[in-house]
């Protein structure tokens, strides 16, 4: 979400020196259990066919030391939760296709090998740019149905909610080379790596800067000496499955460009620089918060550190712009910084906890005061059983910008209690 309403003055000392602190001491982690399946192993793809199928649920709910309303209780204390991952009930496959797979071998040279699947029905209890319904009634929309309150005051949402969703091919005879199609992580900043189980709720500042860090198109991924790289062109649609439009006036085109190129993610240190530009509208999941796309660009620089088997730390800094073309009186153009620094402990001797730590923060307008947005959040995650996680999260707002402010948005300070189920 954009702060396009925050006052333009001269940042503060105190805003420059948390920016320091904070860009000194990066050293944030996604661990190997927070992304999506990129790469398989290869022990899996050798060989025959292969398929994993799991069933994955997710129920969360938070308490805030504020309080909120987001189904209609007057600001109850305890809420489900806001943010990704919500509650839902989901499953994954992934597929790997061998070598005397027929399929594999249906575009020729262009080999089909890999399929990952990984659809969600989602329960939103706070969806976005949603009409006050003025009855108690369902409305069926095209991958979703609203259910609307008596009394007019709610809406819950049920929708379907593609993450992974794409499938992966290789040109014959190019080695580290392939075309991934449909909807993935996008090459700007951090890349993740494996994925164990979903219910994933420590978030990149992709998130809160551009709204997404998933978006639907094509990315080519190829070797670079020792190192890798990838170029990818995509929709501007994030977690939503519309149209982005491009033929017609219905709505701003949108479209991403991202490119990357770093260390292998088999090394325990990796680094990687990234680019992206694109006319991004304003994005919250999958839902679009505003009729405009803006014109942004960004440069990200970011690392990664696995220390034994037990400890990683992960960093990253992106700068850019906000705002439509410089011919266009009517707009300015705003530059923004994100960055966020997380650690992730696995106690060796504990080995069913997993402990996490992230500072983010994202300033939407250097050049403006009360326009960032910076937290802290604390992760303690409990595997009671091999299906079944228990996550007890905490969130504080160090501050949110001004034009959340005025919208009624305050910082706060909120305890989340999710449990994940994925066999």
């Amino acid at each position: 979400m954009d702060a396009q309403g925050a006052p333009r003055v001269k940042t503060t000392t105190r805003t420059r020196g948390r920016l320091a602190c904070l860009c000194a001491g990066l050293a944030l982690v996604v661990s190997a259990g927070n992304a999506r399946a990129e790469d398989p192993d290869p022990a899996i793809t050798a060989g025959g066919n292969r398929s994993f199928f799991h069933w994955d649920l997710n129920v969360s709910a938070f308490y805030s030391a504020r309080g909120a309303d987001l189904v209609g209780t007057d600001s109850s204390h305890w809420q489900p939760t806001d943010r990704i991952p919500r509650n839902y009930l989901g499953w994954e496959y992934i597929g790997t296709l061998g070598e005397n797979s027929w399929l594999r071998r249906l575009l020729g040279p262009l080999e089909l090998t890999t399929i990952d699947l990984n659809p969600h029905i989602e329960v939103d209890f706070n969806p976005t740019t949603t009409p006050s319904p003025d009855s108690s009634r369902v409305e069926w929309r095209s991958t979703s149905f609203d259910i609307n309150s008596e009394d007019g005051r709610r809406t819950t949402r049920i929708k379907l909610v593609l993450h992974d969703f794409w499938l992966r091919f290789e040109p014959s005879g190019m080695e580290r080379t392939s075309l991934r199609v449909g909807h993935f992580d996008i090459p700007y900043g951090i890349n993740p790596i494996m994925a164990p189980r979903g219910g994933v709720f420590v978030m990149p500042p992709e998130i809160d800067d551009i709204g997404m860090k998933k978006d639907w198109g094509a990315v080519w991924k190829g070797p670079a000496g020792e190192y890798d790289y990838e170029l990818a062109l995509t929709t501007g649609s994030g977690l939503g499955m519309h149209s982005p439009h491009w033929f017609d006036d219905s709505q701003p085109a949108a479209f991403v460009t991202s490119a990357r190129i770093g260390a292998p993610t088999y090394w325990n240190f990796q680094y990687g620089l990234s680019a992206l530009y694109g006319k991004i509208p304003q994005l919250m999941a999958d839902q679009r918060t505003g009729s405009r796309a803006l014109s942004r660009w960004r440069v990200g620089i970011d690392g990664f550190y696995k220390l034994q088997q037990h400890t990683m730390f992960m960093s990253q800094v992106g700068l850019g712009q906000n705002g439509d073309d410089p011919g266009d009186p009517d707009t300015g153009r705003d530059e923004v910084l994100a960055a966020h620094a997380l650690v992730d402990h696995i106690p060796p001797r504990c080995q069913s906890l997993d402990l996490k730590a992230q500072v983010k923060t994202v300033i939407y307008d250097l050049a403006a005061d009360q326009s960032d947005r910076t937290s802290l959040l604390l992760e303690l995650a409990w595997s009671l059983a091999t299906p079944l996680m228990l996550r007890l999260d905490y969130v504080h707002d160090f501050d949110i910008p001004a034009a959340m402010s005025a919208m009624g948005m305050k910082a706060d300070d909120r305890v989340y209690l999710t449990i994940n189920y994925y066999e």
